[in-house]
């Protein structure tokens, strides 16, 4: 009937689209959407580029515009810069988010080219400041056979001796038995054919794609 088909098209249309923000818009964002319609364009740009280098805006600007819009500005684009890095969003579908927002279409373009020009830095900025383990530095190794022990007089058990040294200076040295060394190399190349596998996907090449961008 006519009035099943309006009723199904209004409940397809109040589905809320998600964006590289989420489903729902995030708390940071909706408080600053005045304010970013209406802080002036020299003041946008001058909080912008200190969220992208990650500095402190110019003490002129907050005189300008006041301390606490200045602000919530920064914590709103703070929030759109990092999700569109995080979410791999491209630029041209970050600025039709923020001009669905009803951001000025220029302060939109710009953060839109922002994000095209400067996201392997944004990318390569939050690699560093992850959390991360120390790596290895240096691997030796050598191989001990067992001729024998107090209660046998020949054994000829072969071990790996192994001796790591870490990013952060430590060294490790532990004892690997032959059948351990099998189960660890099984596993290594277990690992390695699943990389090549993950490699080989499709939706893993747009990703790579779309970060090379």
């Amino acid at each position: 009937s006519t009035w099943g088909h309006f009723s199904r098209l209004q409940m397809a249309e109040a589905v809320p689209t998600e964006t590289f923000l989420g489903a729902s818009m995030p708390k940071e964002v909706q408080r600053a959407g005045p304010l970013l319609k209406k802080i002036p364009a020299h003041a946008f740009q001058a909080v912008l580029q200190a969220v992208v280098l990650d500095v402190e805006v110019p003490p002129a600007i907050e005189a300008e515009a006041g301390h606490e819009a200045i602000a919530v500005v920064f914590t709103a684009l703070q929030v759109i810069v990092g999700e569109a890095i995080r979410n791999q969003a491209r630029p041209e579908d970050v600025v039709g988010v923020l001009n669905g927002m009803g951001l000025p279409p220029a302060y939109a373009t710009t953060v839109g080219r922002v994000i095209h020009a400067k996201r392997r830095d944004l990318i390569a900025e939050r690699l560093e400041r992850r959390i991360t383990y120390p790596y290895i530095r240096r691997l030796r190794w050598r191989v001990d056979v067992v001729i024998s022990t107090s209660s046998m007089t020949r054994v000829l058990k072969p071990s790996l001796l192994v001796e790591l040294t870490l990013s952060d200076g430590k060294r490790r040295v532990f004892e690997i038995a032959q059948e351990k060394f099998h189960a660890l190399r099984y596993a290594a190349a277990m690992l390695l054919k699943n990389i090549e596998t993950l490699n080989e996907n499709q939706v893993m090449k747009s990703k790579m794609l779309t970060l090379q961008r």
